[in-house]
């Protein structure tokens, strides 16, 4: 499956029910069913999208393709486990979901604790 496309800005809506833009190939984004939208912030580092693995339902003579495709919605039916997409014209199922990730420094979403600290004499 050597099917080369372009990239382009999409829609992601994250777990923190914010909007942002992921990039990604096109023939993967249409698979998906991702909205083309470049005007939300890129998603922030630290932050790993909720995705499904796909894949071919009937390979020939060899291992079956596997695809990674990006979820666009929370609680999307679309893309549940067992489902069958199609990929570039080849037909395929969704083998695996998993949920989005935060890591890091970006997981406290830059909010500050108050500390009340009393010294004792």
């Amino acid at each position: 499956m050597a099917v080369l496309g372009r990239k382009h800005w999409y829609r992601y809506d994250s777990d923190d029910m914010k909007s942002y833009r992921i990039r990604t190939l096109d023939y993967l984004a249409e698979a998906a069913g991702m909205e083309l939208n470049d005007a939300f912030p890129e998603l922030p580092r630290g932050y790993e999208p909720r995705y499904v693995w796909v894949e071919e339902l009937e390979p020939k003579d060899r291992r079956p393709i596997r695809k990674k495709l990006v979820v666009a919605e929370r609680q999307s039916k679309r893309l549940q486990s067992g489902t069958k997409v199609e990929v570039a014209g080849i037909k395929m199922r969704v083998r695996g979901c998993f949920g989005e990730v935060r890591k890091g420094a970006a997981s406290n979403d830059n909010k500050l604790a108050v500390v009340r600290v009393e010294l004792l004499k």
